[in-house]
């Protein structure tokens, strides 16, 4: 079961626009009863990787679409995926997947002068590769 599948906007520090694929997961036993959140980088996006603003992503999908996680060490099993169309910044071309960790998941917002706010970014985030059949063991759906 898909709770959301979206495109979502996000921003860099800078001020940069990007878009990638959001799809999120009711928790599973697989997932340690944790949400997945499955970001996706689109090829038609042509401002920051979803890679290069991992921290903020997390920490705004948290507080967007799952405010009864927010607080939570981890709040979501985050996964980033790249598609097997390939990617203009990837020079891997087959589709891969990471699980993205934080050091903490307490959001501290620092100062974007472009954005004249403050961002809520998560901290210094960890990638691990995974397998499409480990991903699909979290969300509990044989296919993405």
């Amino acid at each position: 079961m898909l709770l959301r599948d979206i495109e979502h906007v996000y921003r860099s520090l800078v001020g940069i626009e990007g878009r990638c694929r959001l799809r999120i997961y009711p928790p599973t036993a697989a997932s340690g009863g944790l949400p997945t959140v499955l970001r996706s980088e689109m090829a038609s996006n042509t401002g920051p990787s979803v890679t290069n603003e991992v921290e903020q992503i997390a920490a705004r999908v948290v507080a967007r679409y799952l405010p009864e996680q927010d607080g939570l060490e981890p709040p979501a099993l985050v996964v980033e995926h790249y598609p097997d169309q390939g990617c203009r910044r990837d020079e891997l071309e087959a589709e891969h997947f990471h699980q993205v960790t934080c050091a903490h998941h307490a959001g501290r917002p620092p100062w974007s002068i472009q954005q004249r706010q403050m961002v809520q970014r998560f901290g210094e985030p960890d990638w691990r590769r995974v397998d499409r059949a480990q991903v699909e063991q979290w969300i509990g759906v044989e296919a993405l």
